[in-house]
């Protein structure tokens, strides 16, 4: 119980009280309602001689204001000190087993949301607090002064119901209704509150290299692209980012549209099936820049994929740059042009009829080979 000290608070404890000057405010319990006449259960009318003297005293022997004896949860020894009129005293020992209030969970649970924070308010301040899911103990925390604890970052199940307590610890020994034999006090439990569709899937990435990256992913979420060039070790690792807390899931942050002039993405789409794609070309004059692209995505309740693509940006056709007019039987020197962009120590290969190929390296995007022309010759 609370300030002010009201008759009903101390009737709804269960204690027994009476009150001073006519003022129902001015409650407290009243030690004399705790005494019986001889040999009977009557704690009405008097009961010691006229002019004794009644008050609370502690374990150690010490006065307790009356309006504060059963109004802090826990077990105490109490007893009842009497001072007869002849100056004589005796002792009434009691015990005093006080719950603390019921605890109430106060926010809502995210449906689908795996690792949540569980908040609870009007414990007994600086008092344990137990966290029970399905009836099971899973985590205890201490209340702060003024009776509020988080459970950060709980890991529900699915379907699960979560509720807290109240407990007293480190108490005087004592046994309770049920014949056990206890040394902390629980509250009543709070509310539940109960878990619901809990996911714990990440979005399903696809892709495939075909000379792009066909990205889907599928459902709505924040998407991660990065790439880096295995050629030179890196380009830059620039990302690329589809925020799926915009309206349509799908907006693609273009501050780095093109990562680092080797790879482009289309614009992001968002399909019938709430999955949404994006395309990934690569830029013909970077061929043999083979990229890794990462992709991360994340849906709106923090579950992850993540999936490593390697995509080889394709080269142009080479074309034949040596006449083979009238040369059919003579040995020729044929030149290949790659065109711009393959390194130097590539490898181009000319395939003849019969099967037959030759195969050269790239100096300054060309290849020379030698060649007995027999026919036509195919690349």
């Amino acid at each position: 119980m609370e300030e002010p000290y009201i008759t009903n608070d101390y009737a709804s404890a269960g204690l027994k009280w009476w009150y001073s000057n006519n003022d129902t405010s001015q409650a407290f319990t009243d030690p004399n309602q705790y005494l019986v006449r001889k040999g009977t259960n009557d704690y009405g009318g008097n009961k010691l001689p006229s002019n004794s003297q009644i008050e609370w005293r502690d374990s150690n022997n010490q006065p307790i204001d009356k309006k504060n004896v059963g109004r802090t949860p826990g077990v105490f020894n109490n007893k009842i000190h009497v001072t007869f009129p002849d100056g004589t005293t005796t002792d009434v020992p009691t015990q005093f087993i006080v719950k603390p209030h019921a605890p109430k969970i106060t926010n809502k649970l995210v449906e689908g949301k795996e690792q949540q924070d569980i908040h609870v308010e009007k414990a007994a301040p600086n008092q344990k607090v137990y966290l029970y899911e399905n009836g099971v103990k899973i985590k205890e925390a201490t209340a702060d002064s003024n009776g509020q604890v988080t459970f950060r970052n709980v890991t529900l199940k699915n379907n699960a119901e979560y509720k807290a307590q109240t407990v007293i610890e480190n108490q005087p020994r004592y046994t309770d209704r049920n014949g056990v034999e206890k040394t902390t006090v629980e509250s009543d439990y709070s509310n539940t509150v109960r878990a619901t569709n809990i996911d714990k899937t990440g979005p399903v990435v696809t892709a495939g290299d075909n000379g792009q990256i066909n990205l889907t992913v599928g459902q709505p979420a924040n998407v991660h692209l990065s790439a880096s060039d295995v050629t030179t070790g890196n380009s830059g690792m620039r990302t690329l980012t589809y925020d799926a807390s915009r309206s349509t899931g799908t907006t693609l942050d273009r501050t780095n549209p093109s990562f680092n002039g080797v790879l482009t993405a289309s614009r992001a789409v968002k399909n019938n099936d709430n999955s949404m794609s994006t395309t990934l070309t690569g830029t013909p004059n970077k061929v043999g820049l083979y990229e890794n692209v990462k992709v991360i995505a994340t849906d709106t309740l923090g579950n992850t994929t993540e999936k490593i693509v390697k995509v080889a940006v394709k080269p142009a056709p080479p074309t034949i740059g040596t006449n083979l007019d009238s040369r059919v039987g003579q040995r020729v020197d044929v030149v290949v042009n790659v065109g711009t962009g393959i390194p130097d120590n590539s490898t181009v290969t000319l395939q003849g009829p019969n099967n037959t190929s030759y195969t050269g390296t790239v100096r300054g995007g060309k290849q020379r080979l030698p060649y007995h022309l027999y026919s036509v010759v195919r690349m």
